[in-house]
């Protein structure tokens, strides 16, 4: 199940919060376990029985861990033992379909289509699973009790709101919300109009977006430089309004059940720089690898800096384009924040994020093509090496035709204008919760239009 589905929207979103703002406390988590456990069980009983078998699996590595021992290197041994298996699960349930294809390329053949194993990966199998190494990392280092309680422990896992896309939350930060949390009715409704702005990201801008892409890439092997810049901006668009606003679902909806979760984008297209991009990207996970991995390799030593780029490459999955993104986001993380960052930071402001957007779109070209030899085509386009001239007829009438989708998606990039209608519309003192209501009802209606219309275009980060 997925947030922008009519299922969600209209069945198990208002069922579930009839019963949960219904029951005693004492009930509430009970409620919510079992209804993300039949949330995550709709995409397959399989998955569900991987995550089960993560946490029950990771609830006794916390008891072993925390167990009484003589030395403190058998506690080291526990603690390299659980992240291991864990690492292993993880490797094998994400990677797995894609060794046996690159070993075995005949198997992949289209009488053979549907008995690989692509389709064992779980829905969110990295964002839980990292979850649960925090939890045993945690209890390691004495930073936080053992969780003796193991619904406690599956609902940190298991909760349905960070499931699809995450935050990661750390399980220090959580653990004080399990049992004393503070809801309200002004919480509910802030976290009501946060998912539907979360909605809307997704549904209109990001699903128009991918549309707008598959129109360019349509004429791909005949692109002039607009059309190639065209096609890697809407792509690269569609990736973040998708993301952040899944990402957004999951933090109003952390509300509206009284969870306070992590902003997790910060509008990373306003950064001035392409470290800052990435800090403004994905927080949470950021947050989680500096915790638990750039300090353990040793923090701001070159090695570490593409180590770290070099893994986040390969977490896509295991490819030569994602290895390439990697090296080339960890070089340029090590020139913005070693010897050129007096240099890069001479840049006047608009030059210089206009410098950092060449270079982020750069990079992703890495993802929106299958190959290294079809990317490095792809940017030869771009600039101009080998394109269909600098402005064709098809480009010129891809972008007239979306014109005011860029231009909302170009507004949205950056807080000014979401600011702006914050102050026209937060005016109203006592009727501001009747305008808000309006306008944020007439948004979610759209977006049931849209989702209704059946345009509707798979999340990329699924099965991260």
């Amino acid at each position: 199940m997925i947030f922008d589905s009519i299922i969600f929207l209209f069945a198990f979103l208002p069922v579930l919060l009839i019963v949960y703002h219904t029951v005693p406390v004492q009930l509430k988590n009970g409620v919510l376990l079992l209804a993300s456990l039949f949330f995550y069980a709709w995409g397959g009983l399989l998955y569900l029985c991987f995550m089960i078998v993560s946490i029950i699996f990771n609830y006794i590595c916390g008891l072993w861990i925390a167990g009484k021992a003589k030395k403190r290197h058998t506690q080291r041994l526990r603690l390299f033992v659980c992240l291991v298996v864990n690492i292993l699960m993880l490797g094998i349930l994400k990677y797995g379909g894609l060794l046996l294809d690159s070993l075995y390329p005949a198997w992949n053949t289209a009488e053979n289509a549907g008995f690989g194993m692509e389709w064992l990966a779980p829905v969110g199998i990295t964002f839980y699973t990292f979850q649960m190494l925090s939890y045993i990392i945690d209890v390691y280092r004495g930073k936080v009790k053992v969780q003796k309680n193991p619904a406690d422990l599956a609902l940190y896992a298991a909760l349905f709101v960070k499931l699809p896309a995450g935050p990661v939350v750390k399980y220090s930060a959580f653990v004080k919300q399990l049992h004393d949390r503070k809801g309200s009715w002004v919480k509910f409704g802030e976290g009501a109009m946060f998912f539907i702005r979360g909605l809307a990201k997704k549904v209109i801008l990001a699903d128009n977006l991918g549309r707008m892409f598959e129109e360019i890439m349509a004429e791909a092997g005949q692109m002039s430089v607009l059309g190639a810049w065209l096609g890697c901006g809407a792509f690269a668009f569609q990736v973040y309004f998708a993301f952040s606003g899944y990402s957004d679902m999951a933090v109003g909806l952390g509300w509206m059940f009284g969870f306070d979760l992590p902003k997790n984008f910060d509008y990373p297209y306003g950064a001035g720089s392409v470290v800052e991009f990435w800090r403004r990207w994905h927080i949470s996970l950021g947050a989680w690898v500096e915790e638990y991995v750039y300090r353990l390799l040793g923090k701001g030593s070159v090695f570490s800096i593409l180590f770290i780029w070099l893994l986040t490459g390969l977490w896509h999955g295991i490819s030569w384009n994602y290895v390439i993104w990697g090296i080339y986001f960890g070089i340029l993380t090590v020139i913005g924040m070693s010897f050129m960052r007096g240099s890069l930071a001479g840049i006047p402001g608009v030059l210089g994020r206009i410098f950092s957007m060449v270079l982020i779109l750069t990079g992703w070209v890495f993802f929106l093509c299958p190959t290294p030899g079809e990317a490095f085509a792809y940017l030869r386009a771009m600039f101009g090496i080998e394109a269909n001239g600098l402005i064709d007829h098809y480009g010129r009438y891809v972008l007239m035709t979306n014109l005011g989708l860029v231009i909302i998606v170009l507004l949205s990039l950056t807080p000014g204008a979401y600011r702006g209608l914050e102050k026209i519309f937060n005016r109203g003192g006592r009727s501001r919760a009747l305008v808000n209501g309006i306008m944020y009802g007439m948004l979610f209606v759209l977006c049931a239009a849209y989702l209704v219309a059946g345009d509707h275009y798979p999340f990329l980060y699924l099965r991260f």
